[in-house]
């Protein structure tokens, strides 16, 4: 009688569970691209997939350095560049479903947050 309760209870935990997960699966969020003296954010599928046609949001890899170059809807641009070998690597790991927020002291990416996840559009 026990062991039944107990299998009762661990399938109603399994399920609740489950329930969670698949009710967070179709989250969604915007990452439209913008700009600030000191920050650029954005989501390079959102930016491929924007109607307006103005944003970009790309990442180059120079191999010594890389550079990242934004274009907000309304046309404000910002560049910036990274030698820093640890944000390279985090650059080089961002994909087409990545959100990006970058801060920007004068041309210099002084510190990168990439996130992969599907909750950003993938670029069509």
């Amino acid at each position: 009688m026990k062991l039944t309760s107990l299998a009762i209870k661990l399938f109603a935990s399994a399920v609740i569970c489950v329930a969670s997960v698949s009710a967070h699966a179709g989250y969604k969020q915007s990452g439209n691209v913008e700009v600030s003296n000191t920050t650029i954010k954005g989501a390079l599928g959102t930016a491929r997939n924007s109607s307006d046609s103005r944003q970009i949001l790309s990442i180059t890899d120079y191999g010594n350095f890389v550079s990242i170059f934004a274009k907000n809807s309304s046309g404000v641009i910002k560049t910036c560049n990274t030698t820093d070998q640890t944000r390279k690597e985090q650059l080089r790991g961002a994909t087409s479903d990545s959100y990006l927020i970058i801060s920007v002291s004068g041309s210099t990416c002084s510190s990168v947050y990439v996130d992969n996840s599907s909750k950003y559009e993938a670029k069509r």
